[in-house]
């Protein structure tokens, strides 16, 4: 089973891409993915995510390459933004210290173009979450190999 996680602030116009990814993956009603979606990633999420046999994080990103879909593992450096809001490199972590266990985790990153007050998402961005979708199908259908 795949819990994926999409998150972000759908009022803040691109930072909601995470939620429309995760709704678009929650429409096509595989029963093999669990769909959760939130404005922020919170430690209490761990609890369950660890029960999942993999877990996907699709996120808004401010700035960087237009699409970032990867593994984050144990040498994935963590480091703390706020303390309201977790890095997928922190939840990784804390479910190795809180649960020992080291979840199969991915994070998808979408480049976001506008940060502010609104709710509609720039055109651009609903392209490049179409590609996360497809790099999502391909992790869900074991095509896609990560080193």
């Amino acid at each position: 089973m795949i819990c994926l996680i999409g998150y972000g602030n759908n009022m803040r116009s691109d930072d909601g891409i995470g939620i429309y990814v995760a709704q678009k993956i929650a429409a096509e009603n595989n029963p093999n993915v669990k769909v959760c979606v939130s404005h922020q990633l919170h430690i209490e999420m761990l609890e369950e995510a660890v029960l999942y046999d993999k877990v996907i994080l699709v996120d808004a990103a401010a700035g960087g390459e237009e699409v970032v879909f990867r593994k984050v593992d144990a040498g994935s450096k963590a480091y703390v933004a706020s303390s309201h809001h977790l890095s997928p490199e922190l939840f990784f972590n804390l479910a190795e210290k809180i649960y020992r266990k080291n979840i199969n985790l991915y994070a998808c990153s979408i480049k976001g173009e506008s940060f502010e007050l609104g709710n509609t998402i720039s055109p651009i961005v609903y392209t490049r979450a179409e590609k996360s979708i497809d790099l999502i199908h391909s992790l869900i259908n074991k095509d896609l190999v990560y080193a």
